[in-house]
């Protein structure tokens, strides 16, 4: 077996090895045969399967796969750095880390397949990890028939039933995206929601011997999770390792019962220790009259008073609100008038989340463009920390009617509030995988285990109700404070993780995550 000898950059660029046509003897599959080698990954390879090829079973794909791998690292006259490359692929592929990966190709791999088998379908694939102009550019292969544009994502079946668990009604929703919204969607069974909880008031003298209870929590937990059905465990927050204290998604688990939910609600209020402080009494004079002429003259007050009549004075316009006309004028001046500018940095629009960015691009070949993180309406930036924390993401579900009344659907709502939770979740992750010298209790400092409503708040839709801007102010100046705590807690664990990295003082070890299937 030998390089392609053509004059193009065979030799000046080593990664654009593969596998002669001509090749005879060779248990060498043809993707190989037809690929460059920049672009060898096996989730490439499942891709490239489903595109050229009339598939075979699972277990065969992945064998061939393997011996072509292992049948490419013996020629003595491939680029040593694709032999080597060759080599580290076939060592990772059985890692713990990469089984999840594996099991959701697989169920996509066989949805894929079982509807091939059935109605003779070449198109509606699923895009695994690489975009299209990358797979376009990797085919060696110049035909037309290679270079058309492919599509990648396969058109999902609707879901049939709640406790189906029929993998087909959730194949094509195997991603958070924006692209299969509709599906998931579709998936959510409204009447299966309870209304949501919200968190209880914090106990001023907690009880803290609740280790043994929050261990066998912990232990049912896990077993919850693996009841999750395969159908609904992508829009199930303890299918990501969060506990849904709202109660929206507990509806029919028999695995807690009330009272202990409520045990470990009680000890989460104890945490976060949400706790709204009064309005300070020249702001309470603004609210009664939102008249700032009748005060002293105050910076913040005067800030307030234009924001206020900014959002006061589109909301009075006849006509529905899309949702990014609700974002900038209500949401977006609400921020401005209320949190400190100094504390955080808020971004606004299609904004991409750092965290997933880095999730999505953790395993990828480092030769195909980078993907782009998921995207948010807003996200919050501690701009103290050295590290600029993702503390805080937002997402506004749908826009207003004529009346002033939201448009979102309950299910709109509640995917959005799933997909908050899992990027919350990786947000924390990707800075405690990169702080390897802290202790296990330095870690519980900031590890966050449930997700719940702190508190809600209405707003005006004329001028003669300017009070209830109040509520506004109460609740983002609460979510100011609990910043401010989390900005120091980062910058402490920070300083603490290089202290003991220099001084010794803590072994290197990894934490244990939760680190299923990051929403891609």
């Amino acid at each position: 077996m030998s390089v392609n000898k053509s004059p193009d950059n065979s030799f000046t660029d080593p990664w654009s090895y593969y596998v002669e046509n001509d090749t005879e003897n060779l248990t060498v599959h043809p993707y190989f045969k037809a690929v460059q080698a920049r672009f060898w990954t096996f989730e490439h390879y499942i891709n490239w399967l489903c595109n050229n090829v009339e598939l075979p079973i699972w277990s065969t794909s992945v064998s061939q796969f393997y011996e072509s791998l292992s049948t490419i690292n013996k020629i003595k006259n491939a680029p040593l750095c694709v032999r080597a490359y060759v080599k580290s692929v076939l060592e990772t592929m059985n890692e713990e880390e990469n089984k999840h990966i594996m099991e959701d190709l697989e169920d996509t791999y066989l949805a894929i397949l079982k509807e091939k088998q059935d109605k003779d379908l070449s198109k509606n694939l699923l895009h695994a990890q690489t975009n299209k102009k990358a797979y376009a550019n990797s085919t060696v292969d110049n035909s037309k028939s290679q270079t058309k544009k492919k599509k990648f994502f396969r058109e999902p079946k609707k879901r049939r039933t709640d406790n189906s668990d029929d993998e087909e009604a959730m194949e094509g929703s195997v991603l958070f995206d924006e692209s299969n919204e509709d599906t998931l969607i579709d998936s959510i069974d409204e009447s299966g929601l309870r209304e949501e909880a919200v968190l209880p008031i914090s106990e001023t003298n907690p009880d803290t011997s609740k280790q043994e209870f929050l261990q066998s929590i912990s232990e049912k937990f896990n077993k919850y999770q693996e009841k999750i059905p395969k159908t609904r465990r992508i829009i199930t927050l303890g299918y990501w390792g969060i506990f849904d204290l709202t109660q929206q998604s507990l509806y029919g688990c028999t695995n807690f019962s009330q009272n202990e939910i409520n045990k470990i609600a009680q000890d989460f209020a104890n945490h976060v220790h949400w706790s709204p402080q009064p309005t300070p009494d020249y702001l309470q004079q603004y609210f009664d009259s939102c008249d700032p002429t009748k005060l002293k003259d105050n910076a913040m007050v005067e800030k307030i008073h234009t924001n206020i009549q900014f959002i006061l004075y589109n909301m009075s316009k006849k006509g529905a609100k899309t949702e990014e006309e609700h974002k900038f004028i209500t949401i977006y001046p609400l921020f401005n008038a209320f949190m400190d500018p100094s504390l955080i940095k808020d971004t606004w629009g299609e904004t991409q989340t750092l965290c997933s960015k880095d999730m999505r691009n953790e395993n990828a070949n480092p030769f195909v463009k980078a993907r782009m993180g998921r995207k948010v309406d807003m996200k919050g930036t501690l701009t103290r920390t050295s590290n600029k924390f993702e503390a805080l993401y937002g997402e506004v579900a749908n826009g207003l009617s004529s009346l002033g009344i939201s448009l979102a659907s309950q299910k709109k709502k509640y995917l959005d509030k799933v997909k908050l939770a899992v990027l919350m979740r990786d947000s924390l992750n990707s800075i405690l995988k990169k702080w390897k010298y802290l202790n296990d209790e330095q870690r519980k400092k900031i590890i966050v285990y449930g997700w719940t409503l702190a508190e809600n708040c209405h707003l005006p839709s004329n001028k003669d109700e300017c009070a209830l801007f109040e509520g506004a102010f109460c609740l983002l100046k609460e979510l100011g404070r609990k910043l401010t705590d989390t900005e120091k807690l980062i910058q402490e664990l920070h300083i603490a993780n290089t202290r003991g990295k220099c001084r010794q003082i803590t072994t290197k070890n990894s934490p244990t995550l939760n680190l299923n299937r990051t929403p891609n």
